[in-house]
């Protein structure tokens, strides 16, 4: 029996099944398009994901889940790829799904500084939920599409909305998964094992899922409940009281090497139950179990409970899970009607930070596979507690240097979050690291050494840089900012310096100390060479250039690239601007590379330069950009870009832009200067209403003072005063009359020390006038001038 080439059924296949991965793959061998016949090589190869965790918010039927989604990339995924969630039958995502964020603080490029540890999901198009198999009416499948890649080594948190089923069974939860797909829908990772779990290990066992509940423990809830009261039985409403968490210390494990302890207190419940109980850990932090310090930790009646805990010490298991797998008796009253509150002591292992959202899970009967309320209730009821907010770290830490080029002088911003109170003789301590012997930094300035004494010097055997901070007052917790002159050591150092930046008892004497705040440990930067050229170009109108406070701003620059030392497979960049300039977190869209664009829709180049290759990512964080390519970039071409970000409200000292292309680093070049009046004050000669029938220029009218220094040369200032002032409507009777301006040069500026503008025209209506003049930058102004004040009636609201 033979089959032809033409015959439709001659179509080979190839199947693949993996337990572990939850997976069933069906994928047909691919023809070559100019040679039908010829079959190409086609595998089906999908790789295990990392690690992915899918955590719930709701964990009662029926209700909308808010899920927490946790994954790490290994393998990179191209633009217009897509994310896959798959839930068990009865959740529901809806379609369209509704995704979110997480809370800011938990990502890199946000609130969690440079070096947390989630990133976003890069640049959602949408979610469109999916029905499976045939037939179902739920959707639970959430596909998202992303318009930007998935990095290999990102950490990826979001959230997403999904409708809890009326019907539950713990078995299905080992079918939650989730995969990345190619542009084309072809899987490239997908989860193993038990994704609706914490431990950071792959679990197959479902007793180690979340699962959902009969009730869950809502303190603004209340219910009604029968209780005995010596011989009478009684009814009264009453509200769930969630436990609180009581931490003995907030050093982490990994600074202290020993455990803490947590109270959790009050344990009660508005009716009696007997079943399972568990308590689970966020990633990162890790149930005492180490005998016999764990059962030195282990109170079953700490101070404030009425009760013994019915339990034994608990099995841990993953560190995360402390569980009770035989049934405890909880009474919610005693023979008199007296509520009964439980409580218990535990040894826990802090972490440096959560890995995931900070949050614990009490589950009661958390072994049972089905639903029911009341006293012989299985999974009867659950909560979730917040855990602590103060661990005793440095948060926020970051290294911001203007520039790695070699010798160069720059400045160095030092910004540290810190979670004690620090007495006198205690203080930081920021460390530069290995190959900072040769870089050479003085203490911040006198305004940032405020109730703080500096000193700057080298460890011993070493050399390695020290900047000591002794406090002489009080240190308050929160970010603090230290910026230091420094320069660059004179040879290239092609690798990182690695700064630690940390509290501790007495910084003077390291390295015999005591941490107060665990350290942290910040990347710094290495020491490059000279790229070839870099500079920034004159913008206008049509490139959306606006100097203004706060404006979004469009910076045209070009830069060009020396002979490498070492060859790179892809480029990357760092690009800096002025403090207080804001990139936006996915900044791709705001990089206009195109040629034909750079200097604004239909204007030419008025210079000759390369178009720059296309960027693959570009990654904003404050006023830094990371900018990738998939190619090297060319040695020899001025590339030139324009870049949109948005400017500082106040222009900050070190005005500048600075650029880092692989090994090499620019010089520094001064930004277009913040158009924002500085020293500006205002006065009026009189506090008072104005008097009924007072016209401009009589003894009814006020003078008023304003005194300026602009940052450039302009024609023309308008002034707009609040509703109900008045600087007249007409010639004879306007604030143009009587009018005097006049500058003081500063003390940096040549040529005449007064000035006093020409008035070129004047103009007003009401609570505006506008004044022609030339204004010089260089000079500080006062400018004299009739208002009136409002009147009774005419106060502004």
């Amino acid at each position: 029996y033979t089959v032809g080439r033409g015959n439709v059924s001659n179509m080979w296949s190839v199947s693949a099944t993996d337990i572990n991965l939850n997976l069933e793959m069906h994928s047909i061998f691919r023809t070559f398009p100019d040679a039908p016949g010829m079959f190409a090589v086609n595998s089906v190869v999908v790789l295990p994901m990392a690690s992915a965790q899918i955590m719930p918010a709701g964990l009662t039927l029926g209700m909308f889940n808010a899920l927490s989604i946790y994954i790490e990339i290994s393998a990179g995924v191209s633009p217009s790829g897509f994310v896959q969630v798959e839930s068990p039958q009865g959740f529901d995502f809806g379609n369209p799904c509704n995704i979110s964020e997480l809370e800011d603080e938990l990502y890199r490029w946000g609130g969690g500084g440079a070096y947390a540890l989630l990133d976003r999901l890069p640049r959602p198009l949408g979610c469109e939920g999916l029905t499976w198999p045939a037939g179902a009416e739920e959707h639970t499948i959430a596909r998202i599409q992303l318009d930007r890649p998935l990095v290999p080594g990102s950490r990826i948190g979001f959230g997403l909305r999904a409708r809890n089923p009326d019907v539950f069974y713990l078995e299905q939860q080992v079918h939650w998964a989730v995969q990345t797909e190619s542009n084309t829908g072809e899987v490239v990772e997908r989860s193993r094992g038990l994704v609706a779990q914490v431990s950071s290990e792959t679990l197959t066992n479902v007793s180690h899922a979340w699962g959902l509940f009969a009730e869950f423990m809502d303190p603004m809830k209340s219910v009604s409940v029968n209780y005995q009261a010596y011989w009478e039985i009684e009814t009264r409403m009453e509200a769930y009281r969630v436990p609180r968490f009581r931490f003995g210390e907030f050093q982490p494990y990994l600074l202290a090497n020993r455990a803490t302890y947590v109270t959790i207190m009050p344990i009660q419940f508005p009716y009696e139950l007997f079943c399972t109980f568990r308590l689970t850990a966020p990633l990162g932090y890790a149930w005492e179990s180490t005998m016999p310090l764990a059962e030195d930790f282990f109170d079953r009646q700490p101070q404030g409970a009425t009760e013994l805990f019915p339990g034994d010490f608990p099995s841990v298991e993953h560190g995360v899970y402390a569980r009770w797998d035989t049934p405890l008796l909880f009474r919610s009253y005693d023979y008199s009607g007296r509520k009964m509150k439980y409580g218990l002591k535990l040894g826990i292992r802090l972490p440096w930070w959560p890995q995931t959202a900070n949050v614990f899970y009490m589950e009661l009967g958390f072994s049972e596979s089905v639903l029911s309320t009341g006293t012989d209730g299985q999974r009867p009821l659950a909560a979730t507690i917040d855990g602590p907010t103060q661990i005793r770290v440095i948060r926020g830490a970051d290294v911001d240097y203007l520039t790695g080029l070699v010798g160069e002088n720059q400045v160095i911003r030092v910004v540290v979050g810190t979670a004690t109170l620090l007495l006198p003789g205690e203080g930081l301590l920021f460390r530069a690291g290995e190959g900072s012997a040769f870089l050479e930094c003085a203490c911040p300035g006198a305004e940032y050494l405020v109730g703080i004494a500096c000193e700057s010097r080298r460890a011993k055997l070493t050399d390695e840089l020290l900047i000591e901070l002794v406090v002489t007052g009080t240190l308050l917790p929160g970010e603090h900012v230290f910026s230091l002159s420094c320069k660059n050591p004179d040879a290239i150092i092609s690798y990182v310096m690695n700064w630690t930046v940390g509290s501790y008892d007495d910084p003077t004497g390291f390295p015999q100390v005591s941490t107060i705040d665990t350290e942290a440990t910040v990347q710094g930067f290495s020491v490059k060479y000279s790229m070839s050229a870099f500079v920034r170009w004159p913008g206008s109108a049509a490139s959306l250039f606006d100097p203004r406070p706060s404006r979004r701003c469009g910076t045209i620059l070009a830069f060009s690239l020396n002979p490498r030392n070492t060859s790179v497979a892809a480029s990357s960049a760092r690009l800096r601007a002025p403090v207080g300039t804001t990139f936006a977190i996915d900044c791709l869209d705001d990089l206009i590379i195109d040629a034909s664009l750079v200097f604004g829709a239909g204007v030419p180049p008025n210079r000759s330069f390369d178009e720059l290759p296309p960027v693959y990512t570009c990654r904003g964080y404050e006023h830094r950009a990371y900018l990738t390519w998939q190619v090297p970039l060319e040695i020899g071409p001025l590339y030139s870009f324009r870049v949109l970000s948005t400017n500082p409200e106040v222009q900050p000292p070190e005005h500048v832009w600075t650029l880092e292309v692989d090994d090499q680093a620019s010089v520094v070049i001064a930004a277009a200067p913040v158009q924002r009046f500085a020293d500006v004050s205002l006065a009026v000669s009189v506090d008072s209403l104005r008097l009924p029938g007072s016209l401009i220029g009589s003894g009814g009218s006020n003078r008023l003072r304003i005194s300026f220094t602009p940052t450039l040369d302009a024609q023309t200032i308008s002034i707009h005063a609040p509703d109900g002032y008045s600087f007249g409507s007409s010639v004879e009777t306007s604030a143009c009359t009587g009018l005097r301006l006049q500058g003081k040069a500063l003390p940096q500026t040549t040529g005449l020390y007064l000035v006093v503008p020409r008035l070129l025209s004047c103009s007003t209506s009401q609570n505006i006038i506008d004044i022609s003049l030339d204004i010089l930058h260089g000079y500080s102004y006062t400018l004299e001038l009739d208002v009136l004040t409002p009147s009774k009636d005419t106060l502004p609201h």
